[in-house]
């Protein structure tokens, strides 16, 4: 459904604007480019302490990708973000080890 007369019909936002987010970097992938732009809307979202908005407005996003673009599954996207959840507390755990393990060299020392 790349075409632009399949485009989403509950579209809101503004076609000029989508187009002046295109700033893909020469040597940036899609995915470093797309996680560049959320990340840049987390960061926008918690100093003005807009957490719960952001997570709403792409809880509609992921809903629209799913209907509109059929592209995955319910299950599928819950498994891809089980996924990355898993990885985030994974690599949490490894550095709170690690600091553990600093400090307690540090204290025998």
């Amino acid at each position: 459904m790349s075409q632009a007369s399949d485009a989403i019909p509950e579209q809101q936002f503004d076609r000029k604007f989508a187009l002046a987010l295109d700033n893909l970097e020469s040597d940036e992938s899609p995915a470093q480019y797309y996680e560049r732009m959320l990340n840049a809307l987390l960061l926008h979202a918690e100093e003005r302490k807009n957490i719960v908005v952001l997570v709403d407005a792409l809880a509609w996003l992921l809903a629209r990708i799913m209907v509109y673009h059929r592209m995955f599954g319910v299950g599928d996207v819950l498994r891809r973000l089980g996924s990355k959840i898993f990885s985030i507390a994974e690599q949490q755990e490894a550095q709170a080890q690690a600091a553990t393990a600093k400090r307690e060299g540090e204290s025998t020392q």
